[in-house]
Protein backbone atom coordinates (compact mmCIF):
# COMPACT_ATOMS: atom_id res chain seq x y z
CA UNK A 1 0.00 0.00 0.00
CA UNK A 2 0.83 3.45 -0.07
CA UNK A 3 0.88 6.28 2.53
CA UNK A 4 -1.20 9.31 2.19
CA UNK A 5 2.15 11.87 1.82
CA UNK A 6 3.66 9.22 -0.53
CA UNK A 7 -0.02 9.49 -2.76
CA UNK A 8 0.13 13.20 -2.01
CA UNK A 9 3.73 13.40 -3.68
CA UNK A 10 3.11 12.03 -6.63
CA UNK A 11 3.91 13.08 -9.99
CA UNK A 12 2.81 12.72 -12.94
CA UNK A 13 6.30 11.32 -14.13
CA UNK A 14 5.82 8.70 -11.06
CA UNK A 15 3.12 7.16 -13.02
CA UNK A 16 3.84 4.60 -16.10
CA UNK A 17 2.47 5.83 -19.05
CA UNK A 18 1.05 2.13 -19.58
CA UNK A 19 -0.67 2.30 -16.34
CA UNK A 20 0.71 -0.61 -14.49
CA UNK A 21 2.90 0.83 -12.31
CA UNK A 22 3.65 3.53 -9.95
CA UNK A 23 7.07 4.88 -8.96
CA UNK A 24 6.89 6.27 -5.17
CA UNK A 25 9.19 7.94 -3.11
CA UNK A 26 8.83 6.93 0.16
CA UNK A 27 10.46 7.58 3.54
CA UNK A 28 14.09 8.08 3.70
CA UNK A 29 13.79 9.25 0.24
CA UNK A 30 13.71 5.29 -1.02
CA UNK A 31 12.11 4.82 -4.03
CA UNK A 32 10.01 1.60 -5.05
CA UNK A 33 7.94 0.56 -7.74
CA UNK A 34 4.57 -0.46 -7.22
CA UNK A 35 2.36 -2.45 -9.57
CA UNK A 36 -0.95 -0.90 -10.20
CA UNK A 37 -4.04 -2.55 -10.76
CA UNK A 38 -6.32 -1.57 -13.90
CA UNK A 39 -9.00 -0.30 -11.82
CA UNK A 40 -6.53 2.03 -10.27
CA UNK A 41 -4.97 3.23 -13.44
CA UNK A 42 -8.07 4.09 -14.93
CA UNK A 43 -9.22 6.36 -12.31
CA UNK A 44 -5.89 8.00 -12.46
CA UNK A 45 -6.30 8.31 -16.14
CA UNK A 46 -9.86 9.69 -16.10
CA UNK A 47 -8.92 12.17 -13.06
CA UNK A 48 -5.99 13.45 -15.25
CA UNK A 49 -8.21 13.88 -18.48
CA UNK A 50 -11.61 15.08 -16.57
CA UNK A 51 -10.57 16.89 -12.70
CA UNK A 52 -6.54 17.61 -12.93
CA UNK A 53 -6.21 21.46 -13.49
CA UNK A 54 -4.22 22.60 -16.64
CA UNK A 55 -0.74 23.99 -14.82
CA UNK A 56 2.71 23.56 -15.96
CA UNK A 57 3.59 22.19 -12.10
CA UNK A 58 4.73 18.43 -12.61
CA UNK A 59 2.59 17.30 -9.25
CA UNK A 60 -0.59 14.91 -10.16
CA UNK A 61 -2.55 16.22 -7.17
CA UNK A 62 -2.80 20.22 -6.86
CA UNK A 63 -5.40 22.33 -4.67
CA UNK A 64 -6.64 25.85 -4.91
CA UNK A 65 -5.70 28.23 -2.66
CA UNK A 66 -8.59 29.96 -0.80
CA UNK A 67 -7.51 32.81 2.20
CA UNK A 68 -11.19 32.47 3.66
CA UNK A 69 -10.90 28.52 3.35
CA UNK A 70 -8.78 27.06 6.74
CA UNK A 71 -8.15 23.56 4.56
CA UNK A 72 -6.91 22.96 0.96
CA UNK A 73 -9.73 23.20 -1.32
CA UNK A 74 -9.95 20.49 -4.14
CA UNK A 75 -11.04 20.62 -8.41
CA UNK A 76 -9.07 23.49 -8.20
CA UNK A 77 -9.41 25.44 -11.96
CA UNK A 78 -7.84 28.97 -11.02
CA UNK A 79 -4.52 28.89 -8.92
CA UNK A 80 -3.52 25.21 -8.71
CA UNK A 81 -0.28 24.60 -6.41
CA UNK A 82 1.05 21.16 -5.60
CA UNK A 83 -0.19 19.73 -2.59
CA UNK A 84 2.57 19.50 0.06
CA UNK A 85 1.86 17.51 3.12
CA UNK A 86 3.31 18.64 6.58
Amino acid sequence: GLRAAEVLGLSVKDIDPQGQSLRILGKGNKQRVMPLAEAAANTLRLYAQLERPITRSPAMFLVEIHLECPVPCFRSQKTAVPLKWH
